[in-house]
């Protein structure tokens, strides 16, 4: 699974490592969001079918947010991927054995990417 470190300077979890994803334009559908996340943040293109894998409800410090986490496969450079420097700083692939990582995020986000993370690699 693959996750990007947010840039030390965001006003939102500053340094914690995240996953790919953002914000629905008006007009704009969600699966549409998705592959313009997915394309603005890495540079690759979402491929096949997304898989929806988790909804969540929570409070940000400028108010709720309904959050929908996919599971996609993408196409493109896996090895670099393009990061939107400086909101991204370091990316990482993480497997069963280093979903731990994420768990430095812990007093800033609740454990919710350990959460997202732990659901993706459990998926089939």
């Amino acid at each position: 699974m693959f996750v990007h470190r947010r840039g030390w300077d965001r006003r939102l979890l500053p340094g914690c490592w995240d996953i790919v994803g953002g914000h629905v334009e008006p007009g704009e559908t969600l699966l549409r969001a998705l592959r313009r996340e997915v394309a603005e943040e890495t540079g690759w293109q979402v491929a096949g079918t997304p898989h929806l894998a988790h909804v969540a409800d929570w409070d940000a410090p400028d108010g709720g947010r309904r959050e929908f986490d996919f599971a996609i496969q993408v196409r493109g450079d896996l090895a670099r991927p393009r990061l939107e420097w400086p909101k991204h700083v370091a990316f990482r692939w993480l497997g069963r054995e280093d979903a731990g990582a994420v768990a430095e995020n812990r007093g800033q986000d609740g454990g919710l990417i350990a959460r997202l993370v732990d659901v993706a690699l459990r998926m089939p």
